[in-house]
């Protein structure tokens, strides 16, 4: 079985094939799975030269497109773990394209990455992760409508096996401490197949600097990208006038024709009560 862990140890090689092939997959956690992780990248990054952006997508949307993503600790993986192994290898190229393009001494992302790492998040985050999903309802003037607990993020973003529900990339500061999050997951539409969706980025005011963002936005592009995505989409709440321009400068479409509907949890349940009301046999 491919497990979230096996697959997100070897990560930051994903782009590095012949590197990948040759590397075992432990299952690790916690700490453990961090240094391999870092260790990891940091090979890559030894190994990396300064390459043409579209050069590297194409080559890994190549390498996604083929079964050989299933190296050694991966092998067996079908059907659901195979289609998380494919997104999380195309954060992973993002994540390292970002390090590889920083390298290069010509992009602004080199001072912002020699102040702050960016990486995949694990199951050792999901404390730090609660902490700022918090932060962010408190910023967006819904302090009470924080459901989840650290139990729930667990289970569905890093679980021992099978497909998590969500994918995660950190900011960390020179201290180790998480500082901001992009939180996304894979939808799908009937019209041009499967997208991601950013469902929540953040930064805590206290390490926001000028460009990440960005940053971490411009990472789920390589990301959907590399993993031949039709788009990349999300919400902005009406009043965020600055992320609304930021989100412009990017190229992003404001479709004010969707109206958003939702049925929240009692919704559900008082719905659902209606259903069963109106099928119950008289």
């Amino acid at each position: 079985m491919c497990t979230y862990d096996s697959v997100v140890s070897t990560l930051p090689i994903a782009c590095n094939m012949s590197a990948a092939e040759e590397i075992a997959t432990p299952t690790a956690s916690g700490q453990e799975l961090l240094q391999a992780n870092q260790e990891a990248l940091e090979t890559w990054q030894k190994q990396c030269t300064s390459v043409d952006y579209m050069a590297s997508v194409d080559s890994v949307r190549s390498f996604l497109s083929q079964d050989s993503w299933l190296t050694a600790g991966n092998a067996g993986a079908t059907g659901a773990d195979s289609s998380a192994g494919w997104f999380l290898r195309a954060l992973s190229f993002a994540v390292c394209c970002c390090y590889e393009r920083a390298q290069a001494g010509d992009h602004k992302w080199t001072s912002l990455l020699s102040s702050f790492k960016l990486r995949i998040a694990c199951r050792a985050d999901v404390p730090a992760l609660l902490s700022l999903i918090k932060e962010l309802a408190e910023f967006e003037k819904a302090p009470d409508a924080v459901e989840t607990d650290q139990a729930t993020l667990e289970r569905d973003g890093f679980p021992e096996s099978g497909q998590p529900l969500f994918y995660v990339i950190v900011l960390e500061d020179s201290a180790g401490l998480v500082v901001g999050f992009a939180l996304s997951y894979i939808s799908y539409s009937t019209w041009t197949g499967r997208n991601v969706y950013l469902e929540d980025l953040y930064i805590t005011p206290s390490a926001r600097r000028g460009g990440l963002g960005t940053m971490m936005v411009d990472v789920l592009v390589l990301a959907a990208a590399a993993g031949g995505c039709s788009r990349l989409s999300w919400q902005a709440l009406d009043w965020n006038e600055g992320a609304i321009r930021c989100y412009e400068k990017l190229g992003a479409h404001n479709e004010g024709q969707w109206l958003n509907f939702k049925l929240h949890r009692t919704d559900i349940q008082q719905r659902m009560a209606t259903v069963l009301k109106e099928h119950s046999p008289t």
